[in-house]
């Protein structure tokens, strides 16, 4: 017998409360990768003694791993529903908590912590996958493809906001408790996502499209190279602001990474809507050069007001253009594969942050933290190219139907 289906729009007073049980589940589960972040490296390093390029491999192995099951869990989500996807993110975030306490309970055994460790690893970025293509695709189910960009700008919004808060209580947890607690937290944390599942109803599962993954890639690739490209401002941000304060010897290293984070949250809540409204290529055309010009303030700033400028410019057009990049690949696809779209533009995120941090790196040896910047900028406005190209391929079809 099949599932209940909610239905396609909502009709509750507030879109926002009809997605709480999703975005609370997608919060709890990218928490737990929050948490993660900075521990996994401290514990290699200090407590197993590894050498930085094993180091970089294992925790690579997450960003990996999220790339590469992006289309699987799609899939999973097209064929057996939204619900099931979280489910399969749920089971896989408990055994990443499990398997970071197996690697706590061998003690000096180095060699079967390390193999423990990168099991979580994979086993975390296959949650992360499977969490959010199934929350964005219960999102677009329930209220309909013409909110496509309200249903990311919340979803990239509790992504944004647990690795925020993540990230600074993992570190902490870890240096106050140690690394037993922490993957008992992990676990826990796992445990209240499948509690939370509970409240979420199913959608019932699409009938199969017959378009090949490779026609879906293609279908999304645009939209995805935008995404990609604009998230390099992201990755510069948040790995080099703090670095250009101290090289100019400013106080508040925090201050322009904390501007940037709020600009994406505002973005997101206050005008979210706005890709629904005007247009996803549009909106992300205009995002995307706010983005670059904010990019430019930082690589040149001479004071601290003009680098929070910068990155409260570059906060806001980065925030909006995810979902209005978003809205035109859910709007590109088939129906019966949304799902699937929308987990294969989520992965040009996932690459993004797993290889522009070491290749911003390159860029500042060469040309200092300035150029970090220019370059982010650089490649925000390529992000332009890309939403002008699907601006005019969208006014195209328009005037052919």
């Amino acid at each position: 017998m099949q599932a209940p289906t909610l239905p396609m729009s909502s009709t509750s007073p507030s879109a926002l409360a009809a997605l709480s049980p999703a975005l609370l589940s997608l919060f709890l589960v990218y928490l737990v990768l929050g948490l993660s972040l900075p521990v996994i490296p401290l514990q290699l390093a200090q407590a197993l003694h590894l050498e930085p390029g094993l180091l970089g491999l294992v925790v690579g192995c997450l960003f990996v791993t999220s790339v590469l099951l992006r289309a699987p869990a799609g899939r999973v989500a097209d064929e057996r529903g939204p619900r099931q996807a979280m489910r399969a993110g749920t089971g896989l975030a408990l055994a990443a908590g499990a398997a970071y306490l197996v690697s706590w309970g061998c003690g000096t055994q180095r060699l079967a912590a390390l193999l423990a460790i990168a099991l979580g690893q994979v086993l975390l970025g296959a949650a992360s996958s499977f969490t959010a293509t199934g929350a964005l695709g219960w999102g677009v189910a329930r209220l309909g493809a013409d909110k496509a960009g309200r249903v990311m700008s919340w979803a990239g919004t509790a992504m944004f906001l647990a690795f925020a808060l993540g990230a600074p209580a993992g570190s902490w947890l870890w240096h106050q408790q140690g690394f037993g607690a922490w993957a008992l937290v992990e676990t826990l944390l796992a445990g209240l996502v499948a509690l939370s599942l509970r409240r979420l109803p199913p959608q019932a599962p699409r009938q199969s499209s017959a378009r090949s993954r490779v026609s879906m890639l293609r279908t999304v690739v645009w939209p995805g190279l935008g995404l990609a490209l604009a998230s390099v401002g992201f990755a510069a941000v948040t790995v080099f602001a703090a670095a250009l304060y101290r090289a100019h010897g400013w106080d508040m290293g925090w201050q322009a990474m904390s501007v940037f984070s709020a600009s994406v949250v505002l973005s997101r809540l206050l005008l979210g809507h706005w890709p629904d409204r005007f247009g996803g290529a549009r909106v992300a055309l205009a995002a995307a050069g706010l983005e670059a010009l904010g990019l430019v303030q930082l690589g040149l700033a001479d004071s601290p007001a003009r680098a929070v400028l910068g990155a409260a410019c570059a906060g806001t057009g980065f925030g909006l253009v995810f979902p209005g990049l978003g809205v035109v690949a859910v709007r590109l696809a088939d129906p019966q594969r949304r799902g699937t779209a929308m987990g294969l533009y989520a992965a040009f995120l996932d690459l993004t942050l797993g290889v522009a941090s070491p290749l911003l790196g390159l860029v500042s040896a060469a040309h200092g933290l300035g150029g970090v910047f220019i370059t982010a900028s650089a490649c925000a406005l390529l992000a332009m190219v890309a939403a002008w190209g699907l601006q005019r391929g969208s006014a195209a079809r328009a005037m052919g139907a």
